[in-house]
């Protein structure tokens, strides 16, 4: 165990009018944010693609960060020296927009760490940012947990409630990257170990058993065979509504916690003869190639390549693997598609990516305007282009996604003729 220290309603016309933004207006800025879906259950849906308005401002000279919670969204405004700062905006129940203030409509800044932002991620009820402290590039990281803490997914043991961001710091290490899910939360630190906290049914924070914590605690990232990983250096993590993913820069892939639509991409697991329980990670099969990105969803799961090659598996009930069958995909299974792949994001039952040409496709249910189709439609099977050309007045491409619950954000960059 790693030791840590300290202790409605908005009226749709105010909405539309804040966030909505027909064309981008001329502006020597690059970037901007587009969104659609269901950001909040307080808010009407968003059937297609507006421009995100933070601050009075709809593009962006440095690249943004969008990030998707469960009806609760954010970006991180970037600054010449990379760290940001973080507007949240959605619902507020159990403080998670960082304020201590009633739901919000528009993006707020999360005052406590204006200007020290280096990433985020938002989870069901909790969200978390690594800071740097002290100022300037010499500063310490430090991660910052605020919101619903009843299952320990802030890592605080004596308290169930953070209206506010507060530190969590861990004995003479720092945090390198963190990633929310539903309940429960994963960070890499800089030894390289990976832990988690918060809730521990189903197995999802992989650490041998089906306890909830309420601290950090190392992940068992040692093969359950006790063979020599090929490496210990875990690239991307991901943490799902019930399971975990986590990619080491040798191409494996290991996968955690709850597996019974084949999420995990054990068939053996399914099949009830895994000789491993779900709660200890365990490799999926090799020759997939070396990984970019995780991605863990609501029961679904990707593995993108460096190559740009989409494998998918898990639960298929609404399309949301991009495949032609109801029944579900028990291990990674690659799509046939007519561009590589650059980024991805899962939902809860919609799956966005982006092409290397930077067109924005996806598949899943449509039902909350998860796919900007214009109107509610209940699935889409296979992936099919979004268009999100009204986020602009020129050419654009698409560099970044991140997808909610019931809600797909995108930072687009505008294309010099």
């Amino acid at each position: 165990m790693i030791g840590i220290v300290g202790r409605q309603g908005r009226l749709s016309t105010l909405f539309s009018r804040l966030y909505t933004t027909t064309a981008a207006s001329s502006s020597p800025s690059r970037y901007s944010v587009g969104y659609w879906g269901r950001v909040s259950r307080d808010y009407p849906v968003q059937w297609v693609p507006s421009v995100l308005n933070v601050d009075g401002r709809t593009h962006f000279d440095q690249q943004p960060t969008a990030v998707c919670g469960n009806y609760h969204s954010g970006v991180v405004v970037a600054s010449e020296g990379g760290e940001g700062t973080l507007y949240l905006f959605g619902k507020d129940e159990a403080g998670r927009l960082g304020t201590n203030s009633a739901d919000e409509g528009i993006p707020r800044p999360v005052e406590a760490l204006r200007g020290c932002v280096l990433s985020t991620s938002l989870g069901g009820l909790h969200s978390s940012a690594i800071v740097r402290e002290g100022g300037g590039s010499e500063g310490t990281p430090c991660l910052y947990m605020w919101g619903h803490n009843g299952f320990g997914q802030l890592g605080f043991e004596d308290s169930t409630l953070e209206k506010v961001p507060r530190p969590l710091r861990f004995e003479n290490l720092h945090p390198v990257e963190v990633v929310c899910g539903g309940s429960h939360t994963l960070v890499k630190v800089s030894n390289g170990d990976v832990v988690s906290f918060g809730r521990g049914d189903n197995g999802r924070l992989g650490v041998g058993n089906f306890e909830s914590y309420p601290f950090p605690v190392k992940v068992d990232t040692e093969d359950p065979c006790r063979r020599k990983r090929a490496s210990n250096n875990f690239i991307s993590l991901s943490a799902g509504g019930f399971h975990s993913l986590a990619a080491n820069d040798a191409g494996e892939v290991l996968s955690w916690g709850g597996g019974k639509n084949g999420e995990l991409g054990r068939k053996s697991e399914m099949s009830g003869n895994d000789p491993y329980p779900n709660f200890i990670p365990s490799t999926l099969k090799g020759g997939l190639g070396r990984m970019k990105k995780v991605a863990a969803g609501g029961f679904h799961s990707a593995l993108l390549t460096t190559d740009g090659d989409l494998y998918m598996f898990g639960l298929n009930k609404y399309g949301q693997l991009g495949m032609e069958r109801e029944e579900a995909v028990l291990t990674p299974t690659k799509l046939e598609l007519d561009e590589k792949i650059a980024d991805v994001a899962l939902g809860s039952m919609h799956t966005v990516a982006i092409t290397e040409s930077g067109r924005l496709i996806g598949c899943g249910v449509n039902l909350m305007g998860e796919l900007a189709k214009g109107e509610k439609t209940e699935k889409i099977v296979n992936m099919t282009e979004i268009d999100i050309t009204s986020l602009s007045e020129g050419e654009l491409k698409a560099v970044s996604v991140s997808a909610g619950s019931n809600s797909t954000f995108v930072v687009v960059k505008e294309v010099e003729g």
